[in-house]
């Protein structure tokens, strides 16, 4: 059966194929030379094989972001599976039991695209296009718990993301409104804002975004926002993405204020963080879903001019800081509550509809509703917020339309004389600039900040034209005016934020169907948990969508919209620790495989993703589903890969066999025109990917997987290049004739603990190559200083004397380095293991029945890194002049270590004849200081 088309591949946990070392088929000899595709198809189905085995160790849980099937693997694939393979096969030998799954990200938009261009469902492609990708997973030799996999278009994992929804429903989280949208008119569908690009463009399709109104369904990820935010001081990610979610979410500390319109009989909240400019207010903006456009004294003609101002407004207005637009005046005054002034209400083109929604910016109530009193602690502690999510009740939230409703919607306070964007706002418009703050007055500098210079938008300053407040610095005039507009009910402290609810509604047929039916009687109703899953069908009949009313019974139709897919890849993780369940998303043993401890994937996903996977996680925890908030503990962002690139002088990408490159010029054969070389990111329209089953082909799955490591550090941009890989190659040539040497000696039957002072220094360099390995892979992930580490080790060994070849420290030093380096390269070591896996004596942890992925890590003896002998530093008159080796014994007795540096040739050559006055012997450094005689 395929993931997509029945409830799901459900592998039993297994013994491990390499648990115990393969002696019933014991190699021939080694070859003398390595043989990548003979030594990796012998090894595949062995390395690849690691199914959990419950064994009560520490857990590590290592995942690597799933791929949408597109069909094939791109480099992208193999650099970020080779890192979170390499930290799984670590921590497995470091001795946890490691969680390393893998899944499909299987529904969305190309999968169908690519159905309907070929006339066959899109179960059929994205099931095709799986089995080839996990083929060359396999080849890849990533191990996978494959008992594990999973796909989002398999029933039995989409049952569950429509039971999450279900209970976002029950408590208020999920809800349908009508809503200016992001309409892709190529792929005819609704796009999130996060989805639209700094033009205003689709990131998929890349066409013109148009705005539209549609009746859509959101997540209330706002009132996640502060509890999102505060979350991320206890991460481990890099200060990149920390930062980009910081912004996005965007908490701003203020007060909200609320406005009376007179004449519409109703108030308009807005938000501010300078309350102390509130006097100096001489306008009030509203977005194009304000209430006050539907009073009957707002002409045709003014809804009409708002919607062609709307719709022209970029979709992603509100996170990228939108300028001051074109507005409408409309037919209300509103009142300041501090000065009782009435100033102008606009529409703003810039005030972005929704921004804020769940938070603070504004809201229009009638002027008797009692919602007022609940609007004004909108956001509210952490403690409290949680609070407020668990005591809602388990029943759809109160309509969201209605003459009774407290819908929040955007405002804003247009204070010209101290905001640049309404001082450009007020000059359009002819309206007043009042100014209520001075600058201060830096008397020290001959040209201090000017006060009649506006808009003066600095912090600091005093307040003036502001009534009783004038005078006050303005910190102390924002604490006295907020607390004067709580004593009058009419503002209160508040948190507001730039994030938006998330819109899931997604016009196209492959994705998870969202479980609601509308009745004309009872409205949107949820589908009854018991009925779950709502199964997509091949297709989206009338047939399909006309079914009962689970409440009234009467006829009703199914929603036909589907989910977005980042709703699918929001709690996969959690899925992982139970993917064949079928009575619960994970049990609570289960779930104590949470956190991720590291999570690898593109800096893309910074923002999308896992802000989605967040708010979810915090859910789940909320509903006691799992028991912690922040569904990953660290996060390792790898950079993109990129490929040389040739473009010809009109700009078209030509492929590299249209290029002739000599004496370092490159030109166009057809043409003799020169071409510019550059690196890129990988794609099929620049002519510049690579194809990694090629590369496995021709140099092997771990040359492959170390060049990835090895050519950048991870979070870099990685430039593919040929060359580097042939390196690779040759490296590993190198290692495999260590071993093949080593294999042909006798067994060694001494042990390290025997070992002579002679062969101390070896010692040294594989212990010091144990301790740098171990903390580049677990501590730094500088995988690439890490190999660098086991190159110097492989060519310490290669350099070594034929005498110290059988000795005990030799073998220590091949089988570290093959232990070391089995993460990285697993099919290379495990052959090369097996070969000399009986040479002789080891320590207490190795094991040599069993393969070198099952081995112990190696482990530092601090002992072997004392060498025998130490470095004097040398400094004569005050100078530095070198340095002398000495027994280390010699540091105990000052007069001794005196001697030995002074009778050295060093010193004999620096100090020769000359008088000396004194010498100064330190033991720590240790240093021997000549002091000369005058």
């Amino acid at each position: 059966p395929t993931l997509c088309s029945c409830s799901m591949l459900a592998h039993g946990a297994r013994q491990p194929a390499w648990a115990a070392l393969a002696h019933a088929r014991r190699p021939l000899a080694l070859a003398a030379a390595y043989q990548p595709a003979a030594v990796e198809g012998r090894w595949r189905d062995t390395v690849i094989d690691c199914a959990s085995m419950n064994t009560g160790k520490p857990k590590y849980y290592a995942l690597a972001m799933f791929p949408y099937p597109s069909g094939n693997l791109h480099m992208g694939h193999v650099r970020v599976y080779t890192i979170s393979d390499t930290m799984a096969r670590l921590y497995r030998m470091r001795g946890h039991e490691v969680i390393h799954p893998i899944g499909w990200d299987a529904f969305g938009l190309p999968a169908e695209n690519a159905a309907i261009e070929r006339g066959i469902p899109a179960a059929t492609w994205t099931n095709k296009n799986i089995e080839i990708m996990r083929g060359q997973l396999r080849a890849l030799g990533i191990s996978f718990d494959w008992g594990r996999e999973l796909a989002t278009c398999a029933p039995l994992y989409y049952r569950w993301t429509q039971w999450i929804f279900l209970q976002l429903h029950q408590r208020g989280l999920a809800y349908q409104r009508e809503a200016a949208v992001n309409w892709d008119p190529v792929d005819k569908t609704v796009l999130a804002d996060e989805q639209v690009d700094g033009d205003g463009r689709s990131w998929r399709s890349g066409a013109k975004v148009e705005r539209r109104m549609l009746r859509q369904w959101f997540l209330r990820i706002t009132d996640y926002a502060p509890r999102l935010f505060e979350g991320l001081d206890r991460v481990q990610w890099p200060s990149t993405v920390v930062d980009l979610q910081r912004n996005w979410i965007g908490l701003s500390r203020g007060v909200q204020i609320t406005f009376e319109v007179p004449a519409a009989g109703t108030r308009v909240v807005a938000f501010t963080t300078r309350p102390d400019t509130l006097c100096g207010v001489t306008f009030l903006a509203v977005d194009a879903q304000s209430p006050l456009l539907a009073h009957p004294s707002v002409t045709d003609d003014i809804r009409a001019q708002v919607a062609a101002m709307a719709s022209a407004q970029p979709a992603d207005a509100a996170h990228g800081g939108a300028q001051s637009g074109p507005g409408v005046r409309l037919p209300f005054d509103a009142v300041n509550p501090l000065s009782g002034e009435r100033v102008p209400v606009f529409y703003g083109a810039h005030v972005v509809s929704g921004y804020g929604t769940g938070a603070v910016m504004g809201a229009c109530i009638p002027m008797q509703c009692p919602g007022l009193s609940r609007l004004s602690t909108v956001v509210m502690d952490t403690a409290s917020l949680h609070a407020r999510v668990m005591s809602r009740p388990v029943s759809p939230r109160r309509s969201h339309h209605g003459p009774s409703t407290c819908r929040l919607y955007s405002s804003c306070l247009g204070v010209p004389a101290h905001d640049t964007r309404d001082h450009a706002f007020a000059q359009a418009h002819a309206l007043p600039v009042k100014q209520v703050v001075k600058a201060p007055v830096v008397c020290s500098l001959p040209s201090g900040p000017n006060d009649d210079a506006l808009p003066y938008i600095g912090k600091e300053g005093t307040l003036t034209d502001s009534a009783q407040f004038s005078g006050l610095p303005t910190a102390e005039g924002a604490q006295a005016i907020t607390a004067a507009l709580q004593a009058a009910g009419c503002g209160a402290p508040a948190v507001h934020t730039k994030l938006r609810d998330w819109l899931i509604s997604r016009q196209r047929h492959w994705g998870t169907p969202i479980p609601m039916v509308h009745c004309g009687a009872c409205g949107a109703v949820p589908v009854p948990e018991a009925e779950l899953p709502v199964i997509l069908p091949e297709k989206m009949t009338e047939e399909w969508a006309a079914c009962t009313c689970p409440k009234c019974g009467g006829a009703a139709r199914r929603e036909t919209d589907t989910m977005d897919t980042f709703v699918d890849s929001s709690w996969y993780y959690l899925r992982y620790l139970d993917p064949a369940n079928q009575s619960a998303l994970c049990r609570p043993e289960n779930a104590k495989g949470m956190p991720v401890d590291l999570y690898v994937g593109g800096i893309e996903h910074a923002v999308l993703h896992l802000l989605y996977a967040r708010f979810v996680s915090y859910f789940l925890r909320d509903i006691g589903v799992h028991a912690v908030e922040e569904p990953f503990a660290q996060l390792l962002t790898q950079g993109m890969v990129q490929g040389r690139t040739f473009q010809n002088p009109s700009g078209r990408y030509l492929r590299p066999d249209e290029v002739d490159e000599r004496d370092g010029k490159a030109v166009e054969i057809a043409t003799g025109d020169p071409v510019t070389v550059s690196q890129a990111k990988m794609s099929k329209s620049k002519h510049n990917g690579v194809d990694p089953m090629t590369i496995i082909a021709t140099h092997g799955a771990d040359a492959a997987r170390i060049f990835m490591l090895f050519k950048a550090p991870p979070d870099f941009v990685l430039e593919w290049d040929t060359k580097a890989i042939q390196g690779v190659g040759r490296w590993l040539q190198r290692v495999w004739a260590l071993v093949v040497d080593t294999a042909a000696r006798p067994a060694c039957a001494a042990t390290v603990q025997e070992c002579p002072t002679d062969q101390q220094e070896l010692r040294i360099a594989v212990h010091t190559a144990i301790d740098n390995v171990t903390h580049s892979f677990s501590k730094t992930h500088s995988f690439n200083n890490g190999i660098g580490e086991l190159m110097k080790l492989s060519n310490t060994l290669r350099d070594a004397d034929d005498a110290v070849r059988t000795s005990p420290a030799y073998l220590e030093g091949i089988r570290a380095l093959l232990c070391l380096l089995a993460p990285v390269a697993p099919h290379i070591t495990a052959e090369l293991w097996e070969a000399i896996a009986e040479s002789g004596a080891g320590s207490a942890a190795y094991q040599p029945k069993l393969s070198v992925h099952h081995q112990q890590w190696p482990q530092v003896d601090p002992a072997a890194l004392v060498s025998p002998e130490v470095q004097v530093k040398l400094q004569v008159a005050g100078k530095f002049r070198g340095v002398v080796a000495v027994d280390r014994a010699l540091l105990a007795d000052a007069a001794a270590l005196e001697r030995a540096v002074m009778a050295s040739e060093l010193a004999q050559r620096w100090v020769g004849g000359a008088r000396i006055a004194k010498v100064l012997t330190k033991a720590q450094g240790p240093v021997v200081s000549v002091v000369l005689a005058k």
